[in-house]
């Protein structure tokens, strides 16, 4: 796994502009591969998905372009780039977060490219800019996918039916947590065959005080409850003092909730301290 963290290059303009533009300030890892395909994920989804079919059903249909797509409600769909396709799944029109939504077939923001397809797109949108052509915000959804569909490139949308929750809102955000404490979550977190892999320092095991009281929470390791936790999710590291309750929360690390405190259907950001500690 090769990571390719952000930066800032001379000029404050050298930051990365649109999603098509984070990858094509990478172009030269891409030029180097000898891949043939290239899988370009979004980083504020919630979902499972074996890429492999996805993959597959790109070489099955000689695809330029494969979008995943979900069925999203009506009433969301301003959040998303919505598509409308034929039979055969060919994306007929893309248009990206519509104010007035004219279906329910959403782009996931997960795309399955030819690599030299890629390559030439990216190149082609930074070179618009460049010659003072139309104005690009030098992003896929706005305008790397609309374009190719424009042209009559071979644009697919493979169907994903699976758990898939966009997080890009903070009430989606939210809402996804939430989600995770009921008694059989959708997303299921203890999945033995699907075991979800991160990196997150070694601390103590939570440590549930005498007097404190839990219910429907998730506790990470590292955590001193001593007070009230009700339907919340707990980062490691989080300190809840007695007499203080968290209800229907976020808290992320390190947190410390001071004694008398109340949080209540909020998101805390790692390191907050609240009240008298």
């Amino acid at each position: 796994v090769h990571l390719l963290q952000p930066y800032i290059g001379r000029k404050e303009s050298d930051w990365y502009q649109g999603t098509a533009d984070a990858v094509y300030q990478n172009l030269s890892f891409l030029l180097e591969a000898k891949y043939d395909y290239v899988l370009v994920l979004a980083g504020d989804q919630i979902y499972r998905m074996d890429y492999g079919p996805m993959i597959a059903f790109h070489q099955q249909h000689s695809a330029d372009v494969t979008l995943g797509a979900v069925i999203v409600p009506l009433e969301e769909g301003y959040r998303f780039g919505i598509l409308e396709t034929d039979a055969e799944g060919r994306v007929l029109s893309f248009e990206e977060k519509p104010k007035e939504p004219r279906g329910t077939l959403g782009s996931m923001g997960i795309y399955v490219f030819n690599r030299d397809t890629l390559i030439r797109v990216l190149i082609e949108d930074s070179r618009s800019a460049q010659t003072g052509g139309s104005s690009s915000q030098h992003d896929f959804g706005k305008n790397i996918i609309p374009s190719m569909v424009t042209r009559g490139e071979k644009v697919y949308a493979y169907p994903f039916a699976g758990y898939w929750q966009d997080v890009g809102t903070v009430q989606a955000y939210w809402e996804t947590h939430m989600e995770l404490l009921g008694d059989r979550p959708a997303f299921d977190l203890y999945d033995p065959s699907w075991v979800i892999h991160t990196r997150s320092e070694e601390r103590p095991p939570a440590d549930i005080r005498r007097g404190a009281q839990i219910s429907s929470s998730l506790i990470s390791h590292g955590c001193i409850i001593k007070g009230q936790v009700e339907r919340s999710v707990l980062s490691p590291g989080v300190v809840v003092e007695e007499g203080a309750v968290v209800r229907d929360s976020i808290v992320l690390f390190d947190c410390i909730i001071g004694a008398g405190s109340v949080i209540d259907r909020a998101i805390l950001d790692k390191e907050v301290v609240v009240g008298k500690h």
